[in-house]
Parts: C-alpha cells; structure tokens; sequence
C-alpha cells in the first residue's frame, strides 16, 4: 500500500483534533474518552492512535494551536511601533467580538472546559500558564507601543494591564458562553473607553 502523504496525515490529525474539541465542549475534558473522541470523528480506535497516543496529547495539540495564534501576534506587536499601535487599536473588538460568531462556539465552550480543568489538574495549568504568559506578554509589548504612539502622558504598568486584559477577556467568555445575549458592542465600547479613552459611537 502507498504511503499516506504529509498532507493528508495532516489532515487526519486536525479531523481528530476537531472531534476532541467538540467532545471537550459537550461533555467536559475528563468526562470525554478516547473512545467518544474516535466516534465524533468516525475513526477507529486504532486510527486514532496512529496519531494520538493519549488525550494529553490532544490537550497539548489543542493548546499548541492557541500557542501558534499568539506567536503570530507577537509577531505583529513586536515589530513596527506604528504597525503594533494599529493591532492594539483593533485589539477590544478583535478579543470580545469573536464571541458573537456562533460558528466558534463550540471552540469557546471548549477552552472553557479546558481552563475549568487547568483549576484541577496540574499538567493544563502548566499549559494554561504558558499560554496565558506568552499572550500577557505580547499585550505588554502592544500596550508600550500604543504609550509611545498615542499615550505619552499617560503611566501605567504596561504587564499589569496586560494582565488585566487577560482576566476580562477570560471573564467575558464565560459569561458569554452562559448568556449569549450580553450585548458585546456595548462592552466592547465600555472596554475601550476604560482601557484607551476612546469615546463610545
């Protein structure tokens, strides 16, 4: 038999993955087996761990997929000042907005899941930690550039912002995922006009 190409290796491990998330959503993280995953993806058990040997290591595929998102925004930050004022300025609506797309949902409902058993678990804490660190660190570098560009005047501890920003946007996640209808755009005006004194529209 021909060997499966890279790409569709891929593929198959983002199928899978994708199927965890879902079963993470629905029915927690330890509530959900190996065997609820294979069957939300239609994939034997041993298809399964061709690719995955354990959960954990769906858990760190998952996180490792949010880890990518922020280096890609660290990126962006780190660079230009102008460029990285610009991604700051977007940055509310980019965070807080995401919760109105019902297509993203069951994403959300799982990292939920994920950060209600980092509380338990110490192996996704340590994860958790690591992500939450890589991305209050790329808003640290974000908020001293959008100082230097917009704010000069203004002295505050760029970390614990960052912080602070990393605390609401968890916060509002959950309170999202329990009531859909909070009104974003009116927490996103709030949230801008606490964080970067921009007048609401």
């Amino acid at each position: 038999m021909p060997k499966k190409s890279e790409a569709h290796m891929e593929a198959r491990r983002q199928q899978i993955l994708d199927a965890a998330i879902r079963c993470f959503a629905r029915s927690g993280v330890q509530a959900a087996s190996m065997r609820d995953i294979g069957r939300e993806a239609d994939l034997s058990l041993g298809a399964l761990y061709v690719h995955f040997r354990n959960k954990q290591e769906l858990i760190d595929a998952a996180f490792e997929a949010g880890n990518q998102r922020i280096e890609e925004l660290q990126a962006a930050l780190g660079g230009d000042e102008e460029q990285a004022a610009a991604v700051m300025d977007g940055m509310v609506p980019m965070f807080f907005g995401q919760y109105d797309d019902p297509s993203r949902r069951v994403h959300h409902l799982a990292s939920v899941a994920l950060l209600t058993e980092a509380v338990r678990d110490e192996g996704i804490r340590a994860l958790y930690r690591r992500q939450s660190r890589g991305m209050t660190a790329a808003l640290a570098t974000g908020i001293r550039a959008l100082q230097r560009a917009e704010f000069k005047d203004v002295d505050v501890d760029s970390e614990a912002l960052a912080v602070l920003m990393v605390c609401l946007h968890e916060g509002f996640r959950i309170q999202k995922m329990v009531d859909p209808e909070i009104d974003t755009g009116r927490v996103i005006g709030a949230m801008e006009r606490l964080l970067f004194d921009k007048e609401t529209s």
